[in-house]
Formats: C-alpha cells, structure tokens, sequence
C-alpha cells in the first residue's frame, strides 16, 4: 500500500493540469470530428468513443483527488504538513528540515511515519490496494508512476520535471474501439 499512497501523493500537484490537458483534448476531438476527410480510424464513432475514454480518464483524475484530500484531512495535523510540504508543494527534504528546524535524518523519520499514518487512513476509508489496483492499474500514466516509486527510496520519490512531460504528453492516449490508438 505504501507505493500505492506514494505514487498519489507525488501525482496530486499535477492531476489540475492533467485534467485540462484532456479538457482540451476532448474540445479539439470535438471540433474535428464533423470533417468528412477524416480516415477510416478518425471516423465520428472512434472520435466520440475516444473523448468517452479522456472523459472516463477525468473522472478518474478527481476521484484521485478526493481520494488524496480525504486521507490528508484525516490523519494528525504533523504529518499532513510533512507530506504536503514534500509531495504536493514540492519542497525538497533539505528545505523542509531548515524550516521545521529538524536534522534531515529526523525529517526522513517523520515522513516515514506520516506516511504509514496516511496509508492506514486510506485503507481505513476503503481506499486500499484493492481500491488503487481495480480503478488506476489499468492506466498506463499511473502504472509509470507506480513503478518508479517501487524503484526508488523515500529520499527520491518526487517527480522530475521531465518524467512529469512525458506523463502530460501520454494522459490523451486512449485506446478507441477502433483497434487503433488515436
């Protein structure tokens, strides 16, 4: 489950953009697919079902949120600081412990434990491995995210700016029931 809540929480900063990276996505679908020129694959039936599945991919997105924020509201007030300093706003580990006037070993202890105490709140939600597994397994921009944090330490587990690119670059890749991707 820890992988599971690490990988949300370093999503979460980006999941506003990535939500209006397919809004867009779907008004462009939208405008083109009246054209008479389109090929067999861009037909309006693949054009629909396609903004059917960025739409689905949206509400995915803001159950992710909700999911995210329902677990930070319940857990004690030290560690929703801890994580949403390191994960949503992104302040590195060094900057953190400066500002809490801690050694960074003793942040790395704290984040630790605030971690544990989020991921015991999602399961106590009903937002455990089962929940993250049947609703974002199949998503190919959060498997990316999952398998990097399950390669990396506590230390490493933000998201580098060009990692994030790619993820904002494949969120509009929806399989259509074309048998093709458009």
């Amino acid at each position: 489950m820890k992988y599971w809540s690490r990988s949300a929480l370093s999503i979460y900063r980006y999941l506003e953009i990535m939500s209006k990276s397919i809004d867009k996505i779907v008004v462009d679908t939208g405008k083109v697919s009246h054209n008479k020129e389109l090929s067999k694959y861009q037909t309006t039936y693949c054009q629909t079902n396609k903004m059917i599945n960025l739409m689905d991919r949206k509400r995915k997105l803001i159950n992710l949120k909700v999911v995210i924020e329902d677990g930070l509201a319940k857990i004690t007030k030290e560690s929703r600081r801890i994580l949403t300093l390191f994960y949503i706003d992104g302040i590195t580990a060094t900057l953190i412990a400066q500002l809490l006037g801690i050694s960074i070993r003793t942040f790395f202890r704290q984040k630790t434990k605030a971690l544990n105490e989020f991921c015991v709140m999602l399961e106590d939600l009903g937002y455990g491995k089962q929940f993250f597994e049947t609703n974002y397994l199949g998503e190919s921009w959060f498997e990316v995210i999952y398998n990097q944090m399950t390669q990396t330490s506590y230390e490493e587990d933000s998201l580098n700016e060009a990692f994030v690119r790619k993820i904002l670059g494949d969120i509009g890749k929806v399989p259509v029931f074309c048998n093709t991707y458009v």
